[in-house]
C-alpha cells in the first residue's frame, strides 16, 4: 500500500493542504463516501507511513472492523479514495488561483445576466492585473482572458462599432510570442547537448515581426527575442542587447525564467569561449557573479552541480584563485546533499591543479567517483595535462586511448564531443612531435590555431616548443 498512487499523492500534500483536506472530507457537498473517509482517517492518524504501518490488512480492519479481508474490495476502496483525493487537489489549487476564481465568477455572472455586477468585478480584476509588475506569459494570457470577457460583456449589452478587438489581438499575440520564443530558446539549449533538432511553427513570422517592431515589444518579450538571436546565430550584438536588457528588466519575469535566461546567456559565452574568443570568459564570470549576488543562480536555495562546476571553471580560467576557493567553501553547502562532498572535493582538486599542486590534485581525483559525463571529462583532461607535464608517457598513452573510447560511447554530449575529440587528436600529435623540428612545430601550432571547436587551445599551444620558437 505504501507504493500505491493513493499514498504517494497523499504524502505529496503539504501542511496547509492537509488541514483543508480534513475539512473537505467533512463536507457532504464535496464528499459523501463513508468508507473513504474512514480510510483517510487511518492515513491521517498514522505517526509514520511505512510498509509495516500501511499494510492493507491494517487499513481494512480500521475501515471494516472484524470482517474478513477481501483484496478486490480493498483495491476498489483505494481507487475510490484516490479519485476523492485527486478531486480535492484540483479544487484546492483552483481556489488558490485568485484570478481563475474571479474569472470564473465573472463568466457565471454574465451567464446569469447580472451584467452590472459582472462589469464591476471585471474592472476590479483588470486593475489588479494591470498592476502586475511581472510580465510573464501568464500575465499576457490573463490580459487576453480579461479582454475576451469584456468583448462578451459588451456584445451582451449592445453591438456597437466600437470594440476591444485590437486589445484582444495584442494580448493574444504577446502570449503566443513569449511562449514560442521561450520554448524555442529551450529547444536550442537542449539541441546543444543532444542530437535532437526542433522545428518551431510560426517562429520565423515572430522573428520577422520583432525585427520591425523590436523597440515597441514588451521588455519581457525582448529578453527572449535577444536570447534566441544570440543562441541561434551566435549574434554578438543580440547578446549585448540581452545583457543590457537583462540588467534593467529581469524583474519583469518570474525568478525561474530569470534563471533560464541567465544560464542561456552564460551558455552563449561558453560557446564563444570554446571557439577561442577569450573575452567571453570575463563576460561569463560577470554573469555568474550577478546571478549569485541577486540569488538568480540558485533555485529554492539550491545551486545545481553543473552551475557550481562551471562557476569554478570560469574563475580558474581568470586565475581568481582566492575568489574560487571562497566560492567552493561557501556554495558547496548549497548543493544537494548527494553531490555536496564529491563536488566540493572535485572542484578543490581542480583548484589545486591550476595552482600547480599536482600531488594534491592527483590524490583527490583518484579517490573520487564520477557520476556525470562532464565531471568525467574534466577529470580526464586534468590527468592528461598532469601526465604530459610530468612526462609520464606510458600512463598518458593509456589514458588517451581510454579517453577516446569513452567519447565514442557517448551520444548525448552534442558539440562537446567534437571539442574533446579535436583535443585528443592534437594531443597525440604533440606527443609525436620530433624535438627541435621547427617546420613540424610551426605546422602543428598552425593546426591548433585553426581547429574549431577545441578545448584547452592555450595549453596545447604552450606545449609546442622548439629552438627558435614562434
Amino acid at each position: 500500500m505504501r507504493q500505491s498512487k493513493l499514498v504517494k499523492l497523499f504524502l505529496a500534500l503539504d501542511k496547509i493542504e492537509l488541514r483543508y483536506f480534513k475539512k473537505y472530507l467533512q463536507s457532504s457537498l464535496h464528499h459523501s463516501h463513508k468508507e473513504s473517509t474512514q480510510l483517510f482517517d487511518f492515513l491521517l492518524h498514522k505517526r509514520s507511513l511505512t510498509d509495516i504501518s500501511l499494510q492493507k490488512t491494517r487499513a481494512w480492519h480500521h475501515v471494516f472492523g472484524n470482517k474478513s479481508y477481501e483484496d478486490h474490495k480493498m483495491r476498489s476502496l483505494m481507487n475510490t479514495s484516490f479519485e476523492t483525493l485527486k478531486n480535492f487537489v484540483g479544487i484546492f489549487h483552483t481556489l488558490s488561483d485568485e484570478f481563475s476564481q474571479r474569472h470564473t465568477l465573472i463568466k457565471a455572472l454574465i451567464q446569469k445576466n447580472q451584467l452590472s455586477i459582472a462589469q464591476k468585478e471585471w474592472g476590479s480584476l483588470r486593475a489588479q492585473v494591470e498592476a502586475e509588475t511581472v510580465h510573464s506569459a501568464a500575465h499576457f494570457h490573463r490580459q487576453f482572458q480579461l479582454e475576451s470577457l469584456q468583448f462578451e460583456l459588451a456584445g451582451t449589452q449592445e453591438r456597437t462599432a466600437s470594440n476591444n478587438l485590437s486589445q484582444i489581438f495584442d494580448h493574444s499575440a504577446n502570449y503566443f510570442m513569449i511562449q514560442t520564443l521561450r520554448y524555442a530558446c529551450i529547444g536550442l539549449s537542449h539541441s546543444n547537448v543532444s542530437s535532437i533538432t526542433y522545428e518551431v511553427p510560426l517562429l520565423q513570422a515572430i522573428l520577422d515581426h520583432l525585427s520591425q517592431q523590436e523597440a515597441h515589444a514588451p521588455p519581457s518579450i525582448q529578453l527572449f527575442y535577444f536570447t534566441y538571436l544570440a543562441l541561434a546565430h551566435q549574434d554578438v550584438e543580440a547578446f549585448s542587447k540581452l545583457k543590457r536588457s537583462f540588467s534593467i528588466h529581469r524583474d519583469r519575469l518570474p525568478v525561474k525564467q530569470q534563471h533560464e535566461l541567465l544560464i542561456m546567456a552564460i551558455n552563449f559565452c561558453i560557446k564563444r569561449l570554446n571557439t577561442g574568443d577569450r573575452v567571453y570568459a570575463k563576460e561569463a564570470f560577470a554573469l555568474y557573479k550577478e546571478g549569485l549576488q541577486n540569488h538568480i543562480l540558485l533555485e529554492n536555495g539550491i545551486i545545481s552541480r553543473f552551475n557550481f562546476k562551471n562557476v569554478v571553471s570560469i574563475g580558474l580560467m581568470l586565475r581568481a584563485f582566492d575568489w574560487v576557493e571562497s566560492f567552493i567553501e561557501q556554495y558547496s553547502k548549497a548543493l544537494k546533499p548527494d553531490y555536496r562532498q564529491s563536488y566540493h572535493d572535485f572542484n578543490l582538486a581542480r583548484l589545486r591543479f591550476v595552482q600547480g599542486d599536482y600531488r594534491q590534485a592527483k590524490r583527490m581525483l583518484t579517490v573520487l567517483e564520477y557520476d556525470d559525463v562532464f565531471f568525467n571529462l574534466s577529470a580526464r583532461m586534468m590527468m592528461v595535462k598532469m601526465h604530459y607535464e610530468e612526462q609520464e608517457w606510458d600512463a598518458l598513452d593509456a589514458l588517451l586511448l581510454n579517453f577516446s573510447r569513452y567519447l565514442q560511447r557517448r551520444s548525448v554530449i552534442g558539440y562537446h564531443k567534437q571539442v574533446y575529440q579535436n583535443f585528443l587528436k592534437l594531443a597525440r600529435q604533440l606527443i609525436q612531435l620530433p624535438p627541435n623540428d621547427e617546420k613540424a612545430a610551426i605546422q602543428l601550432k598552425k593546426q591548433m590555431l585553426e581547429t574549431q571547436p577545441l578545448a584547452e587551445r592555450d595549453w596545447l599551444l604552450k606545449q609546442v616548443k622548439y629552438e627558435k620558437g614562434i
